[in-house]
């Protein structure tokens, strides 16, 4: 019996291809345009905040040479993450956000979950299990709607022990060994680079559901979500959320 699949897609960081990434602006624009699934990282401030972005300093983003270790949000929110190397000075400026404004952004739209990623930077700065019980205390109310995801399967174990969040671990590697621990603590998401998963390996069976990142483009997802993948991120949310292929998976 035939039947039609449509893969959920999920936005890298928000619309990082039009905004500056993990953007208020960025992540509101996809919510708008009706994005069901959002990707975006935290870390943890000097003061014990949560913000929402992705490298430990903010050479990359705002070009300035400090470490988000040693400012308070206070501090940190004065520079622009405008990400000029990419888009010179047209989102100047473009604060950081906290993780509490992006959840309060995510409430207005009920039927939108969000994949947070917790970086492993701020896990090794500040402890495992002090950043985690913080981060679990936060998310609380908005628990419906948020993934916790790591590289981290033991930050993810305590998620697992500690709360009733949804949890997803990113693989690094694609190997027995993965496979192994994956299976013994069994999280609710396996997620993984495409190019890890080749057409000549398959996707290891478990209760979990699988997310592929890095896949931009149509054909790419298209053959994944064939194959049984559930979740698709992507840098090209608007190009992927158009293409009459994805809208049309038929499966046999």
């Amino acid at each position: 019996m035939n039947y039609t699949i449509t893969p959920k897609l999920v936005a890298h960081r928000g619309d990082n291809k039009n905004f500056p990434e993990n953007s208020y602006k960025g992540i509101e624009s996809v919510l708008k345009a009706g994005v069901q699934f959002v990707e975006f990282d935290v870390q943890m401030t000097a003061d014990q905040q949560f913000i929402v972005h992705h490298d430990a300093d903010l050479k990359r983003t705002a070009k300035q040479d400090i470490s988000v270790f040693d400012h308070s949000y206070n501090e940190l929110r004065k520079f622009s993450i405008h990400e000029s190397t990419r888009f010179n000075n047209r989102h100047y400026p473009t604060p950081i956000s906290l993780l509490s404004e992006v959840l309060a952004l995510l409430q207005r739209y009920p039927s939108t979950k969000a994949f947070v990623e917790i970086k492993v930077q701020s896990l090794k700065q500040w402890g495992l299990e002090f950043v985690m019980e913080t981060l679990l205390t936060l998310l609380k109310p908005y628990a419906s709607q948020c993934v916790i995801i790591s590289f981290n399967s033991l930050a993810l174990r305590y998620a697992q022990k500690h709360s009733d969040i949804a949890v997803g671990w990113v693989v690094k590697y694609y190997n027995k060994k993965s496979q192994d621990k994956a299976t013994a603590f069994n999280p609710d998401f396996l997620i993984c680079d495409y190019k890890k998963i080749t057409a000549e390996k398959t996707l290891w069976p478990g209760d979990w559901k699988w997310m592929l990142y890095s896949v931009n483009n149509p054909e790419v997802a298209f053959w994944y979500a064939y194959t049984g993948v559930d979740f698709i991120e992507t840098d090209e949310i608007h190009e992927l959320l158009a293409s009459p292929l994805l809208k049309d998976v038929k499966v046999a």
